[in-house]
């Protein structure tokens, strides 16, 4: 399961990486939207969801109604001689999912001590009541004023509950209607909730920090922010485009001398928009002179994010059906099989009941391996009869199961894809036995079958 689960981190890094390049594309030509790059996330995204087998019109589920009567197995021999085998595990890949954690743990750490920092900047501030006169302003929004002794920086928004919008000294400096533009802007980003769209944007990035291509679209997310918070600002506040251009610059070249800082990430709702690129602000300075590109919505393409995200859903279902068709050949569920009971054997220490499976004698711990690809549905030794002990349901389409019982160790979870030949367990004794052996079932639409009869036919067409 660790493994699949890489492999679907994988896939989810290219197709983010393919749909960015798109909409990257797209933006040298018209003003993308921010719910425009929420979109370009969230379509390569369904691959990470629990999509269900639509495709497989057969659900079943062999319940454990069919196995409450379950006979001890007589040990009919010795034990083998040779050495025993161990499963084939991947601990590559469970290494390499618990780094992932670990690393996004400590980068939400980092992130944390960042939003703490900037809300320490905050509350150093000086109360400046003044700025927000006049003005329609969320409740509970406050503005301040940096210490002199603060680096040169443009007015961004602080907090996530009780935002703050401060101000760098150096903005006094502007002429009166520069400041209203300054603040007004501000406002507008709070109105919007991009403060908490940019702590989420910030969250992901930091969980999925193996993902290069989220950073990319955290930024084209922040420029796309700046933009509409441009456009409002000049809608609502009616100040002419130049006049806004001109506000703009002014603030671009105060800040201009910053440097770089620790907590920079999380002041990017700002006039300036910290982290924009040299081509962001010219096509700002575009936009707010009424020339830049045209406004490309996610509404208007709103039928082609859902077509584009029906068929990734389809296709991750069909990839998941294909795991748990019925299979074309089974093999041996382990490598050096040796019969102690064959199916439909009637003995007096099962109390005259036909033996419903085979069993496999061997150590204890010797491999047991999936006789064909599927999804485990049961892998405990409490769901099933207590007389299986540890048992592992495998389903492989069509009405096809197999189990799997008496295992002294198990290696899959229920809900897993697993492929053909990969290692579900170990030979055990557990439940009611007299011996270590493995009892092998093969069911169709819940009728026991002969696994013998289908076995050596596998076998038989391998070896021709």
């Amino acid at each position: 399961m660790t493994s699949s689960i890489l492999v679907i981190l994988f896939v989810w890094i290219l197709l983010c990486g393919l749909f960015t390049q798109v909409a990257g594309c797209l933006a040298r030509k018209w003003q993308l939207t921010p719910g425009f790059w929420v979109w370009v996330l969230l379509v390569p995204s369904i691959i990470l969801l629990p999509i269900p087998n639509v495709l497989i019109h057969k659900l079943e589920f062999v319940s454990t109604a069919h196995y409450t009567a379950l006979e001890p197995v007589a040990w009919m021999a010795g034990h083998i001689a040779g050495p025993v085998q161990t499963s084939s595990t991947l601990p590559w890949a469970q290494l390499a999912l618990t780094l992932i954690m670990l690393v996004s743990l400590l980068r939400l750490g980092r992130l944390l001590q960042q939003y703490r920092s900037v809300c320490r900047l905050a509350r150093q501030s000086v109360y400046y009541p003044q700025a927000l006169r006049k003005k329609v302003i969320p409740r509970n929004v406050q503005c301040r004023l940096l210490p002199a002794e603060a680096p040169p920086v443009s007015a961004f928004v602080a907090g996530l509950y009780r935002p703050v919008i401060v101000l760098p000294r150096d903005v006094l400096q502007l002429s009166q209607q520069q400041q209203q533009i300054i603040i007004e802007h501000e406002l507008n980003h709070i109105r919007f909730g991009d403060h908490w769209w940019l702590m989420g944007w910030h969250c992901l990035c930091a969980v999925a920090w193996f993902n290069p291509f989220l950073s990319r679209l955290s930024a084209h997310f922040t420029h796309a922010v700046e933009m509409r918070c441009d456009g409002a600002t000049i809608r609502q506040g009616g100040f002419s485009h130049h006049a806004y251009a001109q506000a703009l610059i002014a603030s671009l070249k105060q800040s201009a001398g910053a440097a770089p800082s620790s907590h920079d990430a999380l002041m990017q709702l700002s006039f300036t928009g910290h982290g924009i690129d040299l081509a962001g602000y010219k096509q700002r300075v575009r936009v707010a002179l009424g020339t830049g590109p045209a406004i490309l919505s996610w509404q208007r393409h709103l039928p082609v994010f859902v077509l584009i995200l029906a068929c990734l859903a389809l296709a991750k279902s069909t990839y998941t059906w294909a795991l748990a068709s019925a299979p074309g050949n089974w093999i041996m569920p382990v490598a050096e099989p040796v019969v102690s009971s064959v199916f439909g054997h009637v003995a007096t220490f099962r109390h005259n009941r036909v033996h419903q499976g085979v069993d496999f004698k061997g150590p204890v711990g010797t491999a047991v391996q999936a006789s064909a690809a599927g999804q485990v549905m049961i892998a405990d030794d409490i769901s099933l009869n207590p007389s299986y002990g540890k048992v592992v349901l495998v389903r492989h389409g069509d009405g096809w199961q197999t189990l799997y019982a008496h295992l002294d160790s198990i290696d899959v979870q229920a809900g897993e894809q697993i492929k053909q030949g990969q290692a579900v367990g170990t030979m055990g004794a557990t439940g009611k036995v007299t011996g270590p052996h493995l009892h092998f079932e093969l069911l169709e639409n819940g009728h026991r079958h002969d696994p013998m009869a289908y076995l050596i036919d596998a076998q038989n067409a391998q070896e021709q």
